[in-house]
């Protein structure tokens, strides 16, 4: 299909941030095999392109990927159904896997993104968490049109407002919740993005992302750090987001519940 057509098609799209997909690839597997999105974005896949399951993840009838990624740390991938084209594969001068992305057969752009987590506040990384989100924005400004039917996935590491994270969290300026963190957020959301769940479900009170420590997931002690942020082609075809909160409780999943969108 030529660039900057598209068709409505029936898409649902799936996000995790599976923190290591060598630790997780079973339960990617059992993930695939049960909820079947045409599209899964990854993240933090902690792996070398190189060495990345192309073979396994077209086993599992998903045949098409993108990824990108060092050992160890950050790496995003994208796989698919469908083909994927136009394949991006990090941002200019960011060395460290943290952007995916793909043109769908029917138009939509796909990208699945890994914020940096911007260490303590203040500090270097904090800075670099900063001048990372200013240049997706610029980067998006040059390459992409707001018009065209875009969904941006993944863990951007940034509680937009408070009730994106449980009563009781230390907030304010932090790394999660600083003004200059969510202003830097809402810059992004100016190119023409808008937060998927937020515009089905409204105030509701859902989380992403529970720690390993203290019993936060049986205590619902949640942040809402993952995201699917759509351009309004996509948003006129919402039909369902939810987070599958039960993935998250199997047995040595992530930390992170897979987020799941469906569009008409």
């Amino acid at each position: 299909m030529p660039e900057g057509s598209f068709v409505n098609v029936a898409l649902t799209v799936a996000t995790w941030n599976v923190n290591g997909l060598r630790a997780r690839m079973a339960l990617v597997e059992r993930f695939l095999r049960e909820r079947a999105p045409d599209v899964l974005c990854l993240q933090e896949t902690k792996i070398s392109n190189g060495l990345f399951p192309f073979g396994d993840f077209a086993m599992l009838g998903y045949p098409h990927a993108v990824a990108v990624g060092n050992a160890g740390y950050a790496g995003v991938a994208i796989v698919a159904k469908m083909p994927l084209e136009d394949h991006v594969q990090g941002l200019p001068g960011d060395e460290h896997g943290r952007l995916a992305g793909a043109r769908l057969e029917s138009g939509e752009r796909v990208f699945s993104c890994y914020a940096p987590n911007g260490g303590i506040y203040g500090s270097t990384q904090y800075a670099y968490k900063l001048e990372w989100f200013t240049v997706l924005r610029r980067w998006l400004d040059a390459r992409e049109k707001k018009s065209g039917p875009i969904v941006l996935c993944g863990d951007l590491n940034v509680a937009q407002t408070d009730r994106d994270v449980y009563a009781g969290a230390t907030i304010g300026e932090t790394t999660h919740t600083s003004v200059a963190v969510r202003r830097a957020y809402a810059e992004l959301l100016e190119f023409g993005f808008a937060d998927a769940f937020r515009i089905l479900h409204g105030e509701q009170i859902e989380y992403t992302y529970w720690d390993y420590r203290a019993g936060a997931l049986r205590k619902n002690e949640g942040w809402r750090i993952d995201v699917a942020l759509c351009t309004p082609p996509l948003v006129a075809r919402l039909a369902a987001c939810g987070v599958d909160r039960e993935a998250r409780a199997w047995r040595q999943s992530s930390d992170h519940a897979p987020l799941i969108t469906t569009f008409e």
